[in-house]
């Protein structure tokens, strides 16, 4: 119990769950590259949140693959508004 009230102590933990819609495009892009492992190709998917800007990449290519990074860069510069 706190010494200043008779309500007892309460954890605030953080809601860090992304947004339905994120969610959503993530659970997209993974079911993509689980495909593409099962099926043994390579696979490089993504999207940028257009609200945060924030970037979201699934790949089984290693980061230092020429494709992957001009891949990155792509989505990274890419403004849907224009």
């Amino acid at each position: 119990m706190n010494s200043n009230s008779n309500e007892p102590n309460k954890l605030n933990i953080p809601d860090s769950t992304p947004d339905p819609e994120k969610l959503q495009g993530m659970e997209f892009v993974a079911k993509m590259r689980a495909t593409a492992d099962k099926l043994g190709i390579p696979f490089l998917g993504g999207f940028k949140d257009p609200k945060t800007g924030e970037i979201f990449i699934n790949s089984n290519l290693n980061e230092d693959d020429p494709f992957y990074q001009q891949t990155r860069r792509k989505i990274r510069d890419f403004n849907p508004e224009q």
